[in-house]
């Protein structure tokens, strides 16, 4: 049992914010250091879909607002079970 993976089922908002390409590098690092999970989609525009603690949605779209000056849109989502590795 104490090697088995270990996982958190919990629930998450989806929130989707779409960015330009020069956001990227500075919304990528602060998300790795948040340590959200996000899938990103490459287009005219780059479109990150992030999982976020439901109680943490409107802080995480403020922080996307100011760090992009208003520039990020974002979008809520879904509320889903989602399964995430714990370390």
């Amino acid at each position: 049992m104490r090697l088995a993976p270990k996982e958190l089922h919990t629930i998450r908002t989806e929130l989707q914010t779409t960015i330009d390409y020069a956001l990227y590098g500075a919304v990528e690092r602060y998300l790795q250091d948040a340590q959200l999970h996000y899938e990103a989609s490459f287009g005219e525009l780059i479109t990150l879909t992030i999982l976020v603690a439901p109680n943490d949605v409107e802080r995480i779209q403020k922080e996307l607002q100011d760090m992009s000056h208003g520039a990020a849109t974002c979008n809520v989502l879904d509320a889903i079970e989602v399964v995430l590795p714990l370390d």
